[in-house]
């Protein structure tokens, strides 16, 4: 557990001094000796993501998972990358773990709501959306979503819709 604190305080260090590579081979380096050790497979993960190494990044992420890590910072991180991957499912899988670990999250029940509308599971993102809207009533986004959702619900199958945000 040593070896791997100080992989993760000595990689922080470099990676805040944006000494990305330098971050990268420490945190490697500590993975060698440790390689079961879910902060550091976090920590290597989140870098890869920031270095837009985002193959390598999931790996890391996913390989944290598989130990047993079960933090809202795995999921978090996860859903981002497969969302910037194109891969809206994946990412909404993480997401909705997300939600079990942070349910009172507006922007995470918002971000949720939308993936769930997209994927055409109306009443599932209502939920959701209705309950970003109580959590944090004046976010006008969230109004404006549950809006055109509820008014594409109700309009004809044959009826062009706008596209959610």
């Amino acid at each position: 557990a040593l070896v791997a604190r100080s992989a993760i305080d000595l990689g922080a260090a470099y990676a805040e001094g944006n000494q990305l590579r330098r971050a990268h081979t420490v945190y490697l380096q500590g993975l060698e000796r440790v390689p079961e050790d879910v902060p550091l497979l976090t920590a290597l993960g989140a870098l890869e993501g920031r270095m837009g190494s985002d193959s390598a990044a999931i790996a890391h992420l996913r390989e944290a998972l598989r130990i047993g890590g079960k933090s809202a910072v795995l999921h978090n991180n996860l859903g981002a990358l497969y969302l910037r991957q194109g891969e809206q499912n994946e990412a909404l899988g993480h997401f909705l773990e997300l939600v079990a670990l942070r349910p009172s999250d507006a922007q995470l029940r918002y971000t949720v709501g939308v993936l769930l509308a997209r994927s055409g599971r109306s009443v599932q993102a209502m939920e959701h959306l209705e309950h970003a809207a109580r959590l944090a009533p004046q976010d006008q986004r969230v109004a404006h979503t549950l809006t055109m959702l509820r008014d594409r619900s109700i309009r004809p199958a044959t009826t062009e819709h706008p596209a959610l945000p």
